[in-house]
């Protein structure tokens, strides 16, 4: 009865999900937020230097333009990130294109056109626009990567590109932004939050292929009231939009050239890299509607290459000494009769390989008043890990895999109000699973400590409650072929090197929203808005599965039922558990109690005003932040009480919610052409992480 409940749980499919979210994206009656910059500036005659009411200034190939005020002055909003053409014409005067104008989202290009009149100029004046060596408009550091700059790069790794950036650090794959803990950076993509706050260590949930990448922006600290939940710095991410025209690319890199593993060619060894990418971009139907996708697959044998050159430490002389095998001391309660070859090739090390498959994509749709973008990225890996002290030499057929799929779905678009004032909004649902598990009995938990079928594959056990004994050889322990690596076979004989000890699962998703106006107002630009997160949080963990069936095993009289494994779980307080949205089986529940699915809430409000006047820039603003991490507390940490039953604290408040009012405020101007002063005052908050807050 107990086996047929765990072989009752499975993984919800992944299509399944995927449309229902897309459905109930169809069904939200909002418009979505955009990550855009703006151009504005001035146009002028280029004699007098009196300001021209009335030009015209257009953004060439695209639908966006503005006219000029009674002072020549323009704003164009709302424009994705990329580069530009924009022209300036007026009745009289000549043309005037300024090409490469480079727009980054959330930043302002002053763009300035002085005219000159036709009977000066008889043909279009055509000026290249270079790069800024500073970002005046910003009131904090603020890095940018764009798309040219990914191509160049030698490196294809998003977080090796981020740390060549002043203040940023990447180490264990990690990024710190100036000195701070690697979970105080957030991470945003197309505007949707994908910072891990499942994570201790932080980091980003979702995979973004680089050539999907238009541009990274790197805030350093002292951004503004509409970003929060990051006490160092912020990574936002945009993909690219369809191109104008058709365009396809194909790349691919490998080193599986005339070569095997394990064998060198030309003095080097293949470590089974290959990565092979594919975009397509272009309109559909007509060039308000344009698409663009992506898709990537990686895979590689050994992804921590050590440019390993092999172990023969089997070895003979010939004479007296044959040591072509090693032998079991029996130390550890081995056989000492048994031997083993010890020959470990050069290359890769075996058990370490990954495969992964990322596709990314956007829809941009431009029917004003209203501009839609969908975007999409998924991801599906799978990974097997290995220890560096190759304890699982003689077992890597057992070592344990690991499966992860992260989902991102977001729609976001702008309305157009009046031609200064917008509604910006965003819809979004992020989805992650990942499972770690026996590549032999896989789901079905009960095989992890059935004797017959761990015999089938090559462990057999010492008695009827012991696990079978590692080999001893010169005072080192090494897994037996077949031995079972998820389940902690080897208890604390190796410490923390013994390689991965439990089955686990996860499924965590959110769905989100925001909503946002903005209003240009002369220099002012002022914004209100506010957003919105609810997770559903689930993790099923177990471990030392045969230290549990072995006590069963010794009581079987008390464990006949699935009944009785559940009381049997719960009143031993076995520290091996450690579930929530899955009961003791690995099955989802929604049920209320011990197992319940966490739905921790994220909210905040803002309201800030950007002036600028000339070269100086000051953004000021107030931000409110709501966290209700849905977790228990004592009400007095001094006396804990704990059910010895159901394992809930006794006297204890319920969802404990907490909430912040931080005040923002900014200052830069230009110094020369390559400083600029900045100065910034602001008031931050973050909520630990998921992890921290549920197992402590």
């Amino acid at each position: 009865m107990i086996r047929n409940k765990i072989k009752n749980f499975t993984e919800d499919l992944m299509l399944k999900k995927i449309f229902t979210v897309t459905i109930s994206f169809l069904l939200f009656n909002i418009v979505a937020l955009a990550q855009t910059g703006k151009i504005s500036g001035t146009a002028t005659d280029q004699q007098s230097g009196e300001p021209l009411i009335g030009a015209n200034i257009l953004i060439l190939n695209t639908n966006f333009g503005a006219a000029t005020d009674v002072n020549g002055h323009y704003n164009i909003n709302l424009i994705p990130p990329g580069e530009y053409d924009v022209r300036a014409s007026y009745i009289g005067y000549q043309d005037v294109t300024i090409q490469n104008i480079r727009v980054v989202s959330g930043l302002t290009q002053e763009i300035n056109f002085e005219m000159p009149s036709q009977s000066i100029a008889t043909e279009e004046v055509v000026i290249v626009s270079q790069r800024p060596l500073i970002e005046k408009s910003s009131t904090n550091a603020v890095r940018i990567i764009d798309s040219e700059d990914l191509e160049t790069l030698p490196t294809r790794d998003l977080e090796n590109i981020a740390s060549l950036q002043p203040g940023v650090v990447l180490q264990n794959d990690l990024i710190t932004i100036r000195g701070s803990r690697p979970d105080e950076t957030g991470y945003m993509l197309e505007g949707a939050d994908v910072k891990d706050v499942l994570d201790r260590e932080g980091g980003t949930m979702i995979t973004v292929t680089p050539d999907a990448v238009q541009e990274i922006l790197i805030q350093a600290g002292g951004y503004n009231a509409e970003f929060g939940n990051a006490n160092a710095g912020i990574i936002q991410s945009n993909l690219k939009t369809g191109q104008e025209h058709y365009n396809v690319s194909i790349r691919a890199e490998t080193d599986n050239f005339g070569n095997y593993a394990n064998e060198k060619f030309l003095d080097t060894y293949s470590y089974g890299y290959s990565d092979y990418v594919v975009t397509l971009s272009g309109p559909v139907v007509s060039d308000k509607v344009r698409l663009f996708l992506s898709g990537e697959n990686f895979f590689v044998r050994d992804f921590q290459p050590m440019f390993f050159e092999g172990s023969p430490t089997a070895f003979s002389d010939g004479a007296l000494f044959d040591t072509t095998k090693v032998f079991d001391t029996g130390a550890l309660g081995g056989d000492p009769n048994d031997s083993e070859i010890l020959n470990w090739a050069g290359g890769n090390i075996p058990g370490r390989f990954q495969n992964r498959f990322t596709f990314n994509g956007t829809a941009f749709i431009d029917v004003k008043p209203l501009i839609i973008k969908l975007s999409g990225a998924f991801t599906w890996q799978r990974q097997r890990f290995n220890t560096p002290d190759v304890i699982s030499l003689f077992n890597t057929q057992r070592l344990p895999i690991t499966d992860n799929s992260d989902l991102l779905l977001n729609l976001k678009g702008t309305y157009l109000l009046t031609d200064n004032v917008f509604l910006e909004g965003i819809v979004s649902y992020l989805d992650q699973r990942r499972k770690t598990y026996d590549p032999v009995f896989e789901d079905d938990l009960l095989l992890y400590s059935d004797s017959v079928a761990a015999a089938q594959h090559g462990w057999e056990y010492a008695s009827y409650t012991s696990q079978p004994a590692p080999y001893d050889f010169y005072g080192f322990p090494f897994l037996r072929p077949g031995t079972l690596i998820v389940g902690n076979p080897l208890g604390n004989t190796i410490g923390n090197n013994r390689g991965q000890t439990a089955f686990t699962k996860d499924n965590n998703n959110y769905y989100g929203g925001s909503l946002a106006l903005t209003a240009q107002l002369k220099q002012h630009e002022l914004k209100a808005g506010g957003s919105f997160q609810r997770w559903t949080v689930r993790r099923y963990q177990i471990t030392a599965l045969p230290s549990i069936l072995s006590n069963i095993r010794l009581n079987p009289d008390n464990v006949r039922t699935a009944e009785d494994f559940v009381a049997f779980i719960q009143n031993t307080q076995y520290s091996a558990f450690n579930n929530f949205g899955y009961d003791l089986f690995g099955n989802e529940t929604d049920e209320a109690g011990l197992y319940a699915p966490k739905h921790p809430i994220f909210a905040s409000g803002y309201l800030q005003d950007k002036f600028e006047t000339g070269d100086i820039i000051i953004n000021a603003g107030l931000r409110f932040d709501y966290i209700n991490m849905d977790s228990w507390s004592f009400d007095d940490p001094t006396d804990p009480q704990y059910n010895s039953v159901t394992h809930l604290p006794e006297v204890s408040t319920e969802e404990i919610t907490y909430s912040f009012i931080s005040p923002r405020l900014g200052f830069s101007f230009p110094v020369t052409d390559r400083t600029v002063f900045h100065m910034q005052y602001g008031k931050f908050v973050q909520s630990p992480s998921l992890d921290v807050a549920y197992r402590g």
